[in-house]
């Protein structure tokens, strides 16, 4: 069904380009169904694009509003000039949470994708309740942040706790930014993230002082928590440039 949608907006969107209604289409002649044709492959190879090669700003944009459009209802107001430096090599995608941008928010657009996605502790408390964000806060205006993009956290922050993290001034994704992303990704490419491991999310504290982490295992996205000196092999950062 899923599937079913994306190539109608696809079309949706190369027959706006041309200006022909949508209702028109069964009576189009072969010329302009050609056009068409054309259209949606230039277009599907630019959002393609577009999440391969982050240094391509005016399309990351682009993909970015539609996201939020599709699975938010949401119009965000950005321009290039509003957008960190992309760090040199692969992997890095932006994330943008546009201001007042609520963890209960985020956790209907995982429904409206029909992810489901569990919450530890706390005895059904909402992540709005027991979570702070030390660093980030979209209460206070728009973040905009690169992060590690990679299906699976980066080994190199094997066997680094968020004290270390802080220790050595490395940026982690707070919770909202994960779980941003991840949602992103799984909208793009229909793949989740932390398959194998867990993103440590140094850059958000719950009320105990704890550390989120989040996974995905059996068949659900899962947050949970860590003390802040918690550290082994599968548990990693994902670092944030700002």
């Amino acid at each position: 069904m899923n599937k079913i949608i994306a190539v109608a907006d696809s079309v949706a969107l190369a027959l706006e380009q041309i200006g022909i209604d949508y209702s028109d289409i069964l009576t189009l002649p072969q010329d302009k169904l050609e056009k068409v044709k054309k259209i949606i492959a230039s277009n599907q190879e630019s959002q393609k694009k577009a999440a391969e090669n982050p240094e391509n700003i005016f399309d990351v944009i682009t993909q970015q509003k539609k996201f939020f459009k599709d699975v938010f209802n949401r119009d965000i107001d950005i321009d290039e000039n509003m957008i960190p430096e992309c760090p040199r090599g692969k992997g890095w995608q932006l994330v943008i949470i546009p201001e007042g941008v609520t963890h209960k928010e985020i956790l209907d657009g995982y429904a409206k994708l029909k992810i489901e996605i569990t919450i530890y502790g706390y005895g059904g408390r909402s992540l709005d309740e027991v979570v702070t964000d030390l660093e980030r806060d979209p209460a206070k205006g728009m973040q905009i942040v690169w992060v590690e993009g990679s299906i699976e956290p980066n080994r190199k922050y094997a066997n680094i706790s968020a004290d270390k993290a802080k220790e050595k001034s490395i940026k982690g994704v707070t919770v909202r930014e994960r779980l941003l992303l991840g949602l992103l990704k799984y909208w793009e490419k229909k793949r989740h993230l932390d398959v194998k491991n867990y993103t440590l999310c140094a850059g958000s504290r719950n009320v105990d002082g704890n550390v989120p982490n989040v996974n995905f295992n059996d068949g659900k996205v899962k947050v949970n928590w860590y003390n802040t000196d918690n550290y082994n092999d599968n548990l990693r950062l994902r670092e944030v440039v700002s």
